[in-house]
């Protein structure tokens, strides 16, 4: 199964039946279940019977909210649905401990740092 994204939602249709294969994993670039011709003909969802394809894999993608807390759910089959990266840090911690960085290399890239109180960072050899 080629999951490009999180979560697809399709009308439902009686031949799509399943949304995974035991084959799926032998050839990526041509999948047994693709899931972009399920929704590659636009068709219109308005008062019709939807199916929604979710990935429930054990896998954590990593968001900006995660920092510091990283909430894992390996116990359980389970769909979440929230945003992701809809903040650009964890919104519970305080902002006066916050320092937003930039990294020159990759303009486009932002970074949230935690000030910690003095004496408490490791030493730098280079000091």
């Amino acid at each position: 199964m080629q999951f490009r994204k999180g979560i697809w939602i399709s009308r439902y249709h009686e031949h799509e039946r399943s949304g995974s294969s035991i084959y799926n994993g032998v050839d990526l670039t041509d999948p047994v279940v693709d899931f972009t011709k399920f929704t590659s003909n636009n068709e219109s969802m308005i008062d019709e019977d939807l199916v929604v394809w979710a990935n429930v894999g054990f896998c954590h993608i990593p968001s900006n909210e995660d920092f510091p807390h990283t909430s894992t759910h390996y116990s359980t089959f389970s769909v979440v649905v929230k945003p992701f990266n809809f903040f650009d840090a964890t919104p519970d911690l305080s902002p006066l401990k916050q320092v937003l960085t930039k990294d020159v290399r990759f303009p486009d890239s932002l970074a949230i740092d935690i000030i910690l109180p003095s004496g408490t960072f490791p030493p730098n050899p280079e000091r």
